[in-house]
């Protein structure tokens, strides 16, 4: 008894060190990934009408919902710094 309790204890240990390394990986390494690809690249800006993912970090790429371009809202020093998009069920800025 004393054994399967200790290996019951062990295997939620190396559950939640695994789920905290997975959420590390996500958020730092894929982060720098993508901020170094947008570096060395030339975004096309967005455009009103257009269709977007709405990233959820608690779904797969797959099952993120799809948003469309309403209105775009510049900053001070005119470039685009916020988007009034819509989904199915709702209306987001």
């Amino acid at each position: 008894m004393f054994l399967r309790e200790k290996l019951s204890k062990r295997g939620k240990y190396i559950q939640s060190i695994r789920n905290q390394l997975r959420k590390r990986f996500r958020s730092e390494y894929l982060g720098r990934l993508r901020h170094q690809f947008v570096k060395n690249r030339r975004i096309k800006p967005l455009k009103v009408g257009e269709i977007v993912l709405l990233e959820d970090v608690n779904k797969k790429r797959t099952f993120w919902d799809l948003a469309r371009v309403e209105k775009l809202i510049p900053g001070r020093n005119g470039q685009i710094r916020l988007a009034v998009i819509k989904t199915a069920n709702s209306e987001f800025s």
